[in-house]
């Protein structure tokens, strides 16, 4: 399917994984309010700060007023109030003692999960939130790992490493923490919906967009490796076709180019040795692959 326009174009043809893309474009920083709330507790951390009185000064300073500045005083105060149960349930999410994660993350997280769990949300919102949170606490073991494995093995006097592979250390460190600050600023924004200021809306999303963002965090020691997705249980094969082809064309709205077999579309085909609408897994069995026409693979 064609790609968003702010995406780099990928092959198609097979379920090969694609080129590693370029650096997505860093995240806006923390809104004022927030950003008032996390410097104070990076003083209170670093110079046993008082928050009840360093807090008023930034507000005043930064000319932070009304409900942001309500919205500040209660993240400061409140977090600083309950933060032994925070360090708890971080600690649980990250599967990791809170001390062992790096000081301005943990005081980050503080701020998110006080916001997660301590804000009033009707039984809509507080699904969204448990779904969001564990979705987000899953990912921030990846990154974490990549990390501490990649800082560890520069911080080893007993290794010899190469320069390209030092650098290349170096850029995983780089791209894992990019992901962790983007994946916090999530975590933060959970705030706006749980207060009630924003409101969940259903809209459709590019699958492409969404796959390729998943591909291109593969190492790329997987390169060449196929890509398998699984279905949900109880699912029609016939469904789970038509789910990766005519009704993708239809939500992307290109159905007019792509997701059939039909005289005037882009020629995208594969040959299996059984039948798919029975057996699925014959889609992994590919004997002929065909793009736009022409042959890629064939038996």
């Amino acid at each position: 399917m064609t790609p968003p326009p702010d995406r780099p174009r990928r092959e198609r043809p097979t379920a090969r994984t694609p080129q590693r893309s370029g650096r997505p474009p860093r995240r806006k920083p923390l809104d004022p309010a927030r950003r008032a709330a996390f410097d104070v507790l990076q003083a209170v951390r670093e110079r046993d700060a008082y928050p009840n009185l360093l807090l008023p000064v930034l507000l005043r300073e930064r000319g932070i007023s009304g409900r942001d500045a309500a919205f500040a005083t209660e993240l400061t105060y409140g977090s600083s109030r309950v933060r032994g149960l925070l360090d708890a349930v971080i600690g649980s999410a990250a599967n990791r003692e809170p001390e062992t994660i790096n000081p301005i993350l943990l005081d980050l997280l503080r701020l998110g999960a006080y916001q997660l769990l301590r804000t009033r949300v009707d039984a809509e919102m507080a699904r969204v939130a448990k779904t969001l949170v564990a979705a987000v606490a899953h990912d921030l073991r990846a990154p974490l790992a990549s990390l501490k494995a990649s800082s560890s093995t520069l911080a080893d006097p007993e290794l010899e490493i190469g320069q390209d592979a030092r650098r290349s250390l170096a850029a995983t460190v780089d791209a894992k923490a990019d992901q962790l600050a983007d994946l916090v600023q999530n975590l933060l924004d959970m705030s706006r919906i749980q207060a009630g200021v924003l409101r969940p809306r259903r809209t459709v999303a590019s699958l492409n967009a969404f796959v390729s963002g998943v591909l291109s965090d593969i190492p790329p020691s997987w390169e060449g490796h196929e890509i398998r997705a699984e279905i949900p249980g109880g699912m029609p094969p016939i469904d789970a076709l038509k789910a990766g082809t005519s009704v993708d064309a239809e939500l992307l709205g290109v159905a007019d180019r792509l997701g059939s077999l039909e005289k005037g579309k882009i020629a995208d085909v594969v040959a299996v040795p059984g039948d798919p609408t029975v057996d699925i897994a014959q889609t992994g069995k590919v004997l002929l692959v065909m793009k736009e026409g022409a042959v890629y693979k064939r038996p």
